[in-house]
């Protein structure tokens, strides 16, 4: 995902944010900060439609998971 999310092709970069809808990715997401801060500065409008519905699934498995402006991620201590 780190490389993929690296590449010249919008769509490869939309479907690497789309990894984080499904509830086991979403839980593995607090390793993946790297990921969802280079998604997150990607001008893309497809790519940041896709990290909405990222953000939405991670938020639903980790309450405390939060976005700290354009390209910061962070998950409060305390999540599940």
């Amino acid at each position: 995902l780190r490389e993929w999310a690296h590449r010249d092709d919008d769509l490869v970069r939309a479907q690497v944010a789309l990894v984080f809808t499904a509830k086991p990715a979403a839980r593995m997401a607090p390793r993946l900060t790297d990921v969802l801060d280079a998604l997150s500065s990607d001008p893309s409008p497809q790519v940041q439609r896709a990290l909405k519905k990222a953000r939405r699934a991670i938020a639903s498995v980790h309450p405390t998971f939060t976005t700290l402006g354009r390209g910061q991620a962070e998950f409060r201590p305390g999540t599940r």
